[in-house]
């Protein structure tokens, strides 16, 4: 009997022993596998600022980016000094360019991942020009409405677009000036005094621009935009006897003269008007501004695209003020690339509309300086 339970005993804890060899395995087998480590860098695009030839005071940059398991942050960077960062998309930075100096700095973007790998964007120069140096000629013709004067006068002025800060004087020949100013209003119509200038007491043909003279942030909004003017008045033409419209670069000005004559088909009408299109020719922001006489009744106006002779669809409406039933507008339009391209090319041209003839009663062509739109009659 004591045999027997030897060798149960003995079978029992053989068991035993293998039950815990068997479910306690190699520890190398259930060592934890790490993930291979991160390698891939992010992709990251070029800086991409306002669109013109210059950028001034405050500006987004942004970029673009992407990485295989995710972008911790995108930098921001001009000569070599980071400006700032942003770590959520779409990443942007506000760039003050007070604190820059004027003229060409080399921006690039650096994205970053959390395994610490990091990607620089491809350089891009921009041109910084806080302070803006403008030649502004003058004559009759800008005048609203216009004057067929024999003076001329030339204005040079200097704007820091930072503090507002406006320099600068203003030479008048040919006739004698009473006062000069800078006025707030887009060619083809008036606007108020912003900043008057000082006749000189020894030559009256001769005007600064006082020493204190700013303009506010909506004033320097207004000048980039191409809505401030300079004009002088004499005792002949108390209103303005000559005027030129302040524009910076990329920016354009063009008139044209509405007839019943220019329109397709021609029409026999009384009415007359004269339109006047500014335009930045990067961004392509639009401002239009047409008087229109003896035609009080008209309907619509619009910008359509087709060259002289032919009738083309409408690009952009203009409305009608209000309280001036001779006055169409638009201030806040823009043309695309290929609208960009119809101005350039003439192909642009101001219809207005009247219920005798709804197609167009008077038309102008608006057409860049070196190009002319001549009519001839056809006969047998």
């Amino acid at each position: 009997m004591k045999s027997d339970r030897r060798i149960t005993t003995t079978s029992i804890y053989l068991f035993v022993l293998f039950a815990i060899s068997a479910c306690g395995g190699s520890s190398s087998n259930n060592r934890t596998q790490q993930p291979p480590a991160d390698t891939t860098a992010p992709t990251v695009s070029t800086v991409q600022a306002p669109a013109g030839t210059t950028i001034n005071r405050v500006v987004t940059l942004t970029a673009t980016a992407s990485d295989n398991v995710g972008v911790t942050e995108v930098r921001f960077i001009v000569d070599g000094t980071q400006l700032g960062s942003d770590t959520t998309s779409p990443y942007s930075f506000d760039w003050d360019t007070a604190a820059e100096t004027d003229g060409d700095h080399l921006l690039r973007a650096e994205a970053a991942d959390a395994a610490g790998n990091i990607t620089q964007s491809a350089e891009v120069t921009v041109t910084v020009r806080n302070t803006v140096q403008l030649t502004v000629t003058l004559s009759g013709q800008e005048e609203v409405p216009p004057v067929n004067s024999q003076g001329t006068a030339q204005a040079n002025l200097t704007v820091n677009l930072v503090t507002g800060g406006v320099q600068g004087d203003l030479t008048v020949t040919g006739i004698t000036p009473t006062a000069a100013h800078i006025h707030d209003a887009f060619a083809g119509v008036n606007g108020p005094v912003l900043v008057p200038l000082d006749q000189d007491a020894g030559d009256p043909s001769l005007f600064t621009v006082p020493a204190a003279a700013t303009l506010d942030a909506a004033g320097v909004d207004r000048l980039l935009a191409g809505g401030l003017y300079v004009n002088v008045h004499t005792a002949a033409a108390p209103g303005g006897e000559l005027r030129g419209q302040v524009l910076p670069e990329d920016m354009a000005l063009r008139f044209s003269n509405l007839s019943g004559a220019a329109t397709v088909p021609q029409v026999d009408s009384f009415a007359s008007g004269r339109v006047a299109v500014t335009i930045n020719q990067v961004t392509g922001a639009l401002v239009v501004q047409a008087r229109v006489q003896g035609l009080d009744d008209a309907t619509q106006a619009h910008v359509h695209e087709a060259y002289a002779g032919a009738a083309g669809p409408v690009s952009v409406a203009l409305a009608q003020d209000p309280m001036d039933a001779g006055s169409w507008f638009v201030e806040n339009a823009s043309l695309n690339a290929a609208g960009l391209d119809a101005f350039t090319a003439g192909r642009l041209y101001v219809n207005v509309h009247s219920p005798a003839n709804p197609a167009g009663e008077i038309r102008g062509q608006i057409v860049p300086e070196g190009i002319a739109v001549l009519f001839a009659e056809l006969d047998g």
